[in-house]
């Protein structure tokens, strides 16, 4: 099982909360963009993503990862953000077997960087996609989840938000390649929307970002079964769907 927070921008007691609704044997715990409003000093890392990781981490004695989002692009130590991680070989994106599955973490940055080429970014990102959706790993897995901030699209038409981040541009790569499920965050509300004939896969979005509006997603894999729910400030599950195991292709 995982679990993904999202859209935190800085208040803190969401954490407390959705902890509780989280449940147990969790394997990992997802911070999915936009922890922080903006990374001005080390001091923004440390107590706004470091140290509520390390939280959720004690408390559900799970491995913890980060994914980017446009907030944490802002301000003057967003160049700096991947060394206070401990992230795969460095990189903002990545995959990994976990269970079932194959986890594919991807970074879709911030139109409004300025301490990357974020074009130049992409690029390398999406040609580092290619070859992951390739790869043995991938074809053999049960499941094919992908974790991002920024999602494919906000309605079942398959249309993207006005002013959507760039990375959104890389879910091309992606597309008819078997993923069985996206969580990801951004827009603030929750959403689950079915896969299309645009959008092949089903999207989960969490909401944000005060303590009544905050979800927790939770992914629950075994070899029967996949079932993603969204879950509230009270411990409701607002969206719950399952679907069958998926052969390797």
């Amino acid at each position: 099982s995982l679990i993904v927070f999202n859209d935190v921008h800085h208040n803190l007691p969401i954490y407390t909360n959705l902890v509780r609704h989280a449940g147990r044997d969790v394997g990992l715990a997802v911070f999915a963009g936009d922890i922080i409003d903006h990374s001005r000093s080390e001091d923004d890392i440390v107590k706004f993503v470091n140290a509520p990781m390390s939280y959720v981490g004690r408390e559900l004695h799970c491995a913890t990862r980060y994914v980017r989002g446009n907030h944490e692009c802002t301000q003057a130590f967003p160049a700096h953000l991947a060394d206070y991680m401990g992230l795969q070989d460095g990189q903002l994106y990545g995959a990994v077997d976990f269970g079932p599955a194959r986890v594919v973490f991807l970074d879709t940055g911030g139109g409004d960087c300025i301490w990357w080429d974020m074009d130049g970014y992409l690029a390398e990102e999406a040609e580092w996609l290619k070859r992951e959706v390739a790869s043995e790993a991938w074809r053999r897995a049960q499941y094919r989840v992908v974790i991002a901030h920024v999602p494919p699209c906000f309605d079942a038409e398959g249309n993207v938000r006005k002013g959507a981040m760039p990375g959104a541009s890389l879910y091309q790569h992606v597309k008819g390649k078997g993923v069985t499920a996206v969580l990801c965050a951004h827009n603030h509300w929750p959403q689950m929307i079915p896969a299309t004939k645009a959008v092949d896969f089903p999207t989960f979005i969490g909401g944000a970002p005060f303590i009544t509006k905050a979800t927790v997603m939770r992914c629950d894999m075994d070899d029967a079964s996949i079932r993603v729910r969204i879950i509230d400030h009270n411990g409701v599950a607002i969206q719950d769907w399952r679907s069958a195991s998926q052969s390797a292709k």
